[in-house]
């Protein structure tokens, strides 16, 4: 009789702290969807989310309306910010909720006596994860825009830059490369364990001493040729035994482009700002001679295997002066 009622008592037990793990569970979802906090984001998402389908509805409808009155090609529109902004707060919502499922379960998992959720696996594994999805979308961002590039060249200058770009983009790129798999693969292979202890490893001057001296000499490298290039593409001085460059003054105001290309005797007539007026738009000075034949365009034309110097002004805010076959921009 007795060893029934122990039995009775041992099953009583398992079934009380069965019931007050579920119960706890039970807890813990309820609490976790009736949380004030999620429930009005996920409320303003869903209205957002709609507002934003009800208007890419109506631009596909009037999209395919435009395109079957038109025979025309059209190119596509990007989607606004508002729908990328969007985009990414839902992903990180989905993210935090998977992220509070595997937080209850691994308090039941501890309420239960089982073994707890290992957060070292969990957390080697996005690292492999985010390592693989960078690598991919490394990979697409080169197969898809990579032929969204600048023109081709169409100076000697512009050719110079390219060379310095792609040496400089080819040594960023494998060391990018290179330590991002390091970081997340080391992240992932040596992730924390019970089986092995971690070394402590506090100083090493060979190790240092390459890490600081390799990454010098290349960023110096760089620099040098950089600064030698941009000396060549902004010196004014024509080279002895060349003909003389073509000069030619570049005048931005708000809103439009002035040009003004010498005359027949090939020098520019002097300019100051306090000549300007409505009828003397970039301020010529007529008393000088050499401006008498100057001629204003607002269409620049240059001639072929000539050497061609831009003068750049401004009358009032910074502008950019930007002709991308010729790699200039200032």
């Amino acid at each position: 009789m007795r060893a029934y009622i122990i039995t009775y008592n041992k099953l009583f037990k398992f079934a009380l702290k069965y019931k007050n793990t579920k119960q706890a569970d039970k807890m813990a979802f309820i609490k976790l969807i009736n949380s004030k906090k999620i429930l009005s984001l996920f409320a303003m998402l869903t209205l957002f989310g709609t507002n934003v389908l009800m208007a890419a509805q109506e631009a596909t409808a009037a999209a395919t309306t435009a395109a079957a009155t038109e025979a025309a090609d059209k190119p596509s529109v990007w989607p606004g910010v508002f729908y990328y902004v969007l985009l990414f707060l839902i992903v990180c919502i989905i993210v935090a909720v998977i992220g509070k499922i595997l937080k209850v379960y691994d308090l039941s998992q501890q309420i239960q006596g089982k073994k707890p959720l290992n957060w070292n696996n969990v957390m080697g594994i996005l690292f492999a994860l985010f390592l693989t999805l960078g690598l991919i979308g490394t990979y697409w961002s080169f197969s898809v825009q990579g032929n969204m590039l600048l023109p081709p060249a169409s100076s000697v200058h512009g050719a110079k830059i390219d060379t310095m770009f792609d040496i400089t983009f080819g040594i960023t790129l494998v060391v990018f490369i290179v330590t991002q798999i390091l970081l997340f693969g080391f992240a992932f292979k040596y992730r924390g364990s019970d089986k092995r202890k971690a070394t402590y490893y506090p100083h090493n001057n060979t190790i240092e001493a390459i890490w600081t001296v390799v990454p010098a000499i290349v960023l110096t490298v760089l620099v040098v040729f950089g600064f030698t290039t941009w000396q060549k593409i902004t010196n004014s001085v024509d080279a002895k035994g060349e003909p003389a460059s073509l000069n030619i003054d570049v005048t931005g105001h708000q809103f439009a482009w002035e040009l003004r290309y010498p005359g027949k005797d090939g020098k520019l007539g002097a300019m100051k700002f306090n000549l300007v007026t409505p009828s003397n738009k970039i301020g010529v000075d007529f008393k000088d001679k050499n401006s008498l034949d100057d001629l204003v365009a607002d269409t620049m034309v240059i001639p072929v295997n000539k050497s061609i110097r831009i003068n750049i002004h401004s009358q009032d805010v910074i502008h950019s002066v930007y002709m991308p076959h010729f790699r200039v921009q200032l």
